[in-house]
This record gives C-alpha cells, structure tokens and sequence, in this order.
C-alpha cells in the first residue's frame, strides 16, 4: 500500500513532499485535509501529528512523520535509488542542503506563511513591515545564489532543498514580486523548465485563487499578474582533524550554545571560536556579511565550506566527526524524527522565542512582556509536551542533537516565560535530563547568564 500524504496541494511544503516523490518514483496516496475547514485540528489527525500541521506522511506500519523537509530527507533515504537528492556520504553538501532547508523554515517559508494565515484566517492585509521581510528573505536568497555561483540552491544538481524553496518563492511570489533579484530570477525559471516543476503548477493555481479570494474578502481587488514574476570512514578522521574548525559565536544565542553542545559531546578540541557582540552589530558589517548573507551566527567554517545554520552544523559535526552515529542516527527511520524536531525548534519553539525576545530587547524603555507574542511560545510549550509523551528524549529513547537545539532554545525562553508546573510535566523531566548533562552548565551556562542581563534591564516583570 503506498504512503499516505495527508495534506493539500494549495500548501507548498505539501507540493514540496510531492515533487520530491515524483522525482524518486514514489507513489503517495494524497489524503485531502481541508485547512480552511480547520479538519487539521480534529482529533484524529492530532492523534497522528499534534503539530496539526501538513503535510504528513503516514505508513503503512503507523509510521507517522510531519514536516516537509524530515519527510522528504526519508523518502529519499527509504526509496530512493540513489542519494543525489540528498547525499549520505558526502557531509559538506549535505550540510548545504540541511542549511537552505533551515533557511526556508525559519526565514523564507514562516515569512510567507505568517502573511498567508493573517490574510486567510483573520482577513488581515500584510502589513508593509511583513512585506519587507518577505521581500529581506527574497534578497537573501539572491545572495545566496550569487555567493554559491552553483546551478541550483545548494550545487550543480537538483536536491530535496529545491523543492522547499521553489514551493515557497513561487507561493510568496504572489503577494511581494523577487523580480528585481536576478539570480533568484534566474533559478526560477531555470526550474520551471524541469519535468518535475510540473508537480507544482495545479497546487500553486490553487493556492493563487485562495490568495485572490482572501484580498478580495478584505475589499482588495488583487492582480496576480503584477505581482507573479513568471507566466568517512574512522581510518580518515585524523587527517581530517588536522585544519581547525572555525565558529563565530555569540553565546547569548541558544542556537550557538546548541552547536557548543554539540562540540562538546563529540570530543572536538580542534575548535578555533570567534566571539561576535550581537549588540554591537558586528554581524552586520560587510565583513561579516560575505561570510554569513543572513547576519546571524553560528557559522562554521571547515576548510573551504561554510555552514551557516545551527541545525545544520550540528548534523554536518556528527556526520563528518563523530565517532559513531548515535546523536544522528543513519537509521532513516530515527533520523527522520530527528529531523522533524529540529524543524519543530526552528519553525515553532525557536521562532516564538526569537519574536518575543526581539520585541523586548528592542523596545525603547522597559516593557512587559508582548501577551500577543508570547502566546505562539505558549502553544510550542504545549506542543512539545504533547510530543515528549512515551519518549525519553525530543526524538525517542536517547540523546540526540534535537535535544541540544531545543533545550538552548527552552533554557532562553523560559527565563521570561516559565514552564506550568502542573501543565509542562514531561518537558520537566526530560529537561533536568540536559540539566543533568556533566558539561551542559559549563557549555550553556555563560551564555544564560548573558540573557538573564538583557531581560534584566529591558523586561518589566
């Protein structure tokens, strides 16, 4: 029996998921989940995904997987027949691949999507700061493609992460026009001349008319066609061991602290670390900036790569140096839960906190905290509860990489936003674990303290 893809066709990690099958020769058997119906909030869909979000893909076994980008690292792992899409062996790229597909979840697609759910579910027009941002993420990715010189956006051949930004550009496309980025420009139309564009045109006329319909709704006679810009193996490890590592870190960040963390349980001294001050916009500088377009840190630099996401680095540190694959397990299966943790702590948790801080460092004088903002966090507390029931750790019965990036991500946000006692038991838990950690104080514990400043001097209690 073939997979079971539970979603629509009008989202674009839903098409994202079915251009990766088409490609690999899969079949999936697409389950319609009505958003707009809000079926994706009943109870026996939240029994399988209680993210309640599209799409999902379910075996035949009961294997449930949600998020676009772990299911599409799956099925290539899974079924397909080779890993062009997504190598195994070959780290560097593979970190390429995991950065652009972090990239879209936590800057280029919840951009997008932000203004979508406020058009569709509030009838409220973007407001020209989200356009900016859209338009910011849009300018990134140009330079991205400019700085990679590469056919596509992580090497010379087509991956799962084209698949996520096609879905996204093409999607926001409709509402903020990346026609004055030129390679950005370019790479579209590049990939609308490939056979498996053709699994994207249906979905994305579907979701245009939804879009249109919702300006419509708010009194906005919207035109489409303005904005629419397109009609080792171990024996090799000491040899590799030989350069240093190099990180540009800034440890008031969790994401850095995460990637520390990482360091650490791997054994890795061979570490040169570059402090950054945030607060000084030193990741704002040119010099920076051809190093990082995102401004943001951690970056690692390995020889002549340069990886840019926490997420990513982390993935690309166990694949290329760990002694055995335990923190990211090879296993497609384990690998895939993973995956969708760390997209859970980039799309949700990290997302919620990285909004909430921003708002109170800042605002001109003290604040409260922003309860508008601070109910998206609410809700990945509550998630994340949900999914610690019958697991040990964010991703299953041991320690993993998932676990460092959510428990930085937490150990931030719950220093302005507490856990429930009665309500966060399982986080309780599974938290005093990573608290338990012998170098989880001495990795995570400075830059804490950093945050507690901040938020003592800017956050009114």
């Amino acid at each position: 029996m073939a997979p079971k893809l539970y979603g629509i066709p009008a989202s674009p990690p839903v098409r994202a998921v079915l251009m990766c099958a088409k490609v690999l020769g899969v079949e999936l058997q697409l389950v319609p989940v009505n958003l707009l119906a809000f079926e994706n909030m009943e109870d026996s869909f939240l029994q399988k995904n209680p993210q309640h979000t599209v799409p999902l893909l379910e075996e035949e076994d009961g294997f449930c997987l949600a998020d676009s980008h772990a299911i599409m690292a799956y099925l290539v792992s899974k079924y397909g027949k080779d890993d062009h899409l997504y190598p195994k062996d070959d780290h560097k790229k593979r970190a390429v691949i995991d950065h652009i597909l972090h990239f879209d979840s936590s800057i280029l697609f919840v951009r997008g999507l932000y203004i979508s759910k406020q058009l569709l579910f509030q009838e409220v027009q973007p407001t020209k700061q989200q356009l900016d941002m859209l338009k910011e993420a849009f300018q990134i990715l140009d330079k991205i493609l400019e700085k990679s010189q590469t056919q596509y956006v992580a090497g010379n051949n087509v991956t799962i992460a084209d698949f996520s930004i096609i879905t996204s550009v093409t999607s926001w496309g409709f509402v903020e026009s990346f026609q004055e980025f030129p390679n950005l420009k370019k790479y579209v139309e590049k990939f609308q001349k490939l056979p498996c564009y053709e699994t994207n045109v249906e979905g994305l006329e579907m979701y245009k008319e939804v879009v249109v319909n919702g300006f419509r709704k708010i009194g906005i006679e919207f035109c489409p066609c303005v904005q629419n810009p397109f009609s080792p193996a171990p024996s090799v490890l000491p040899q590799l061991l030989t350069m240093p590592l190099k990180l540009y870190e800034a440890k008031v960040s969790p994401c850095v602290r995460s990637v520390m963390l990482t360091i650490e349980a791997l054994g890795l001294k061979n570490v040169d670390f570059e402090a950054v001050d945030l607060f000084k916009g030193e990741t704002e500088t040119p010099e920076f900036q051809k190093i990082n377009p995102l401004c943001k840190v951690p970056v690692l630099l390995d020889g002549d790569l340069t990886v840019w996401d926490s997420h990513a680095i982390n993935a690309y540190l166990v694949n290329q140096y760990g002694a055995d694959d335990s923190l990211y397990p090879k296993n497609p299966a384990q690998r895939a839960l993973v995956d969708a943790m760390n997209q859970f702590d980039t799309g949700f948790l990290f997302a919620a906190h990285d909004d909430l801080i921003k708002s109170i460092v800042t605002a001109p004088s003290p604040q409260p905290l922003n309860p508008y903002l601070a109910k998206p966090l609410e809700e990945a507390y509550d998630l994340l509860e949900v999914i610690l029931e019958g697991r040990s750790y964010v991703a299953g019965a041991h320690l993993t990489i998932a676990d460092f990036s959510i428990a930085t991500t937490l150990s931030s946000s719950t220093s302005y936003l507490k856990l429930s006692v009665g309500k966060h038991q399982r986080i309780g838990t599974w938290y005093q674990k990573m608290q338990a950690l012998p170098y989880w104080e001495r990795v995570n514990g400075e830059g804490l303290k950093k945050v507690l400043e901040v938020l003592g001097k800017k956050l009114i209690s």
